[in-house]
């Protein structure tokens, strides 16, 4: 569980990731390399204490490995690129992911995006104190497999985060752990074929006695 005091610091930390990515500008014609130093760099100048883990930009074909960091691949038209960042402030983690579409994207890109979206929308309608978090997976991976898709879908739907990128609790099919209120975790759902692409959506969610509150700011397809 998090206090009122950590909550604010964390919040913090988001602020500074959204602000860093909301400030990138066209990034057309950008390695993925340039992109993600551009990030850093705007996440220390908003006032951040570095980054809570090595930033990942992943376009075209490179957005259909989940852990992929970032390479020396230009972004063109019609991609999808996969971008998980996270600033540190006075110690507390932000981890939050958005899918750029670059111009023209395929429709089946677009149907990829869509359906991580709902399955987004519906694994926190899921979060509620006491909920088991393999009930939150559950209802991301459901939406996934409706729209057939859920092969694709190889992680896990979120974890706890705090001083920690990744904490307790696990949000995984596989997972003991029950949600509690004044936990703050990730719903990060993703679609990932390889040779087309992917796409990854990913909010920090805290657990209140209503159900889930979304911290996170900016909409969630850019």
């Amino acid at each position: 569980m998090k206090s009122p005091e950590e909550l604010e610091l964390m919040k913090t930390a988001l602020k500074i990731t959204e602000e860093a990515l909301s400030g990138l500008g066209p990034v057309e014609g950008l390695r993925e390399r340039d992109v993600a130093a551009k990030i850093y760099k705007a996440m220390v100048e908003l006032g951040s204490d570095g980054v809570a883990f090595e930033p990942i930009v992943g376009s075209g074909p490179n957005a259909a490995w989940p852990h992929y960091n970032y390479g020396d691949r230009r972004i063109s038209a019609g991609d999808a690129v996969v971008v998980d960042i996270g600033a540190r402030y006075r110690l507390y983690c932000a981890d939050m992911t958005r899918t750029l579409l670059i111009g023209p994207a395929p429709q089946q890109i677009k149907d990829i995006v869509y359906a991580v979206y709902e399955a987004a929308k519906a694994a926190e309608r899921a979060v509620k104190p006491g909920a088991p978090a393999r009930e939150v997976d559950l209802a991301a991976r459901k939406v996934l497999e409706e729209y057939g898709f859920g092969r694709y879908y190889i992680h896990s739907t979120g974890h706890g985060v705090g001083v920690e990128v990744h904490e307790p609790p696990r949000v995984a099919a596989t997972s003991e752990d029950a949600l509690r209120e004044g936990m703050v975790i990730t719903i990060e759902p993703g679609v990932y074929v390889n040779g087309v692409g992917g796409a990854r959506i990913e909010n920090m969610v805290y657990v209140a006695s209503t159900g889930a509150e979304v911290l996170n700011k900016l909409p969630y397809i850019i």
